[in-house]
């Protein structure tokens, strides 16, 4: 990674680590999903490197394997979040993403926090890394927007060295939530419908197009084909990382007070509690839960 901001100030530093992912989240929270609660998403945005080491602890944990001098690849980085984390707890760390903006708030925010770690602008499917290059993989909420799921889970098994601990976070569309739109979905809704029904609720329709409607028993079988043991570690993470996140976390931050003044607003409000309640029902009285996977080299 280059050393374009040693002569910035931690002021200069700050600035422009905020002006860049305000810009970028801005498009994504506001243009792309249209929640009207986006200024406080972009705000929690930029505390997520609390949350992100709680999660890397979490898996510490769960899979008895600590990070201090490994190599950890972070697949679908975005804004560097874990990569700072892992750093921070003694791995040596690598990012990747597809999206070359999204690449440079990492970097500027990995100079912010002031860590080494490496950035690569790549797609999923065609990882630029040796076989068994890494004892950590992670991809947290990637394998719903790659080009194919397939390729990418090949590919991260693929650079994971025999006894090195995958982990894999992303949504379940058997369950009837959109978690980007934070809305009420109808399981795997055929595009077009999707596209009608989110225009009802005044959102942009487009992005939807970019997801792929995953399910659990479908990634758990394509990590297996591809060689991986996968232990579901779903139920247990949320309690270990919540753990680390309330010990971790600032106890009193700022509660940004959105206000509900137009349909899109009250939509979003109302579809957003429904969505976690209904997850909450569908994971405790149906079994039907999102994908949180430790993977493993057979």
């Amino acid at each position: 990674m280059t050393d374009m901001y040693s002569n910035c100030t931690a002021e200069d530093l700050q600035q422009q680590f905020d002006d860049k992912i305000r810009k970028h989240l801005r498009h994504y929270y506001l243009d792309c999903l249209g929640l009207y609660d986006w200024e406080r998403r972009i705000e929690d945005r930029k505390r997520e490197v609390a949350r992100s080491r709680a999660c890397l602890k979490a898996v510490e944990e769960i899979s008895g394997v600590s990070l201090k001098d490994k190599k950890m690849l972070d697949v679908g980085c975005g804004w560097g979040g874990h990569i700072i984390a892992g750093v921070q707890l003694g791995a040596n760390c690598t990012g990747c993403d597809v999206d070359r903006d999204v690449l440079d708030v990492a970097g500027t925010r990995a100079k912010l926090f002031k860590v080494q770690a490496e950035f690569f602008q790549t797609e999923a499917e065609k990882l630029p890394f040796a076989d068994g290059e890494f004892d950590y993989v992670f991809s947290v909420s990637v394998l719903e927007h790659v080009r194919d799921v397939n390729d990418a889970v090949r590919e991260m098994v693929r650079v994971l060295k025999p006894g090195g601990v995958g982990f894999v976070e992303a949504p379940n569309y058997f369950i009837p939530v959109e978690p980007h739109y934070k809305i009420l979905f109808p399981p795997k809704c055929p595009k077009p419908l999707a596209k009608v029904y989110l225009k009802l609720l005044a959102r942009p329709a487009e992005f939807i197009d970019t997801i792929n409607y995953l399910d659990y028993n479908g990634i758990k079988n394509t990590f297996e084909n591809f060689g991986a043991s996968i232990t579901d570690i779903c139920k247990e993470f949320a309690a270990v990382s919540h753990n680390y996140y309330m010990k971790e976390s600032e106890q009193a931050q700022k509660v940004i007070k959105v206000p509900v003044n137009s349909y899109n607003a009250l939509a979003g409000k109302l579809m957003g509690r429904s969505s976690v309640a209904v997850k909450n029902v569908f994971e405790k009285y149906f079994g039907i839960k999102n994908i949180f996977f430790l993977f493993r080299k057979k």
